[in-house]
């Protein structure tokens, strides 16, 4: 087998390895948050895996935690529009 090919081939060998770690640390993490359920072990779990599988997960256990609202009506008012245009309907927040 030629050198390069051989060399490739460990080195997307090794990077599937590490990404299978880091994917199993993102799941033990999230596992250990919740089990905790406390503001410190989301804030953790986001800490070590900002853009992780349970992040918006995690941000949603904080603010439930926190008791507030996800929108202030009195300060935006009540009068909510449906919108219009090619995503009607869609708002790409929190997804």
């Amino acid at each position: 087998m030629n050198y390069l090919v051989r060399h490739v081939l460990a080195l997307l060998a090794t990077m599937a390895s590490t990404s299978a770690i880091a994917q199993d640390a993102d799941v033990t993490d999230w596992e250990t948050a919740r089990s905790s359920n406390t503001r410190e072990a989301y804030e953790d779990y986001l800490t070590a895996h900002p853009a992780g599988r349970f992040s918006r997960e995690a941000l949603l256990a904080i603010v439930r935690q926190a008791g507030e609202p996800l929108i202030d009506t009195e300060a935006r008012g009540t009068d909510i529009v449906p919108a219009s245009g090619p995503n009607d309907g869609f708002i790409p927040a929190l997804y």
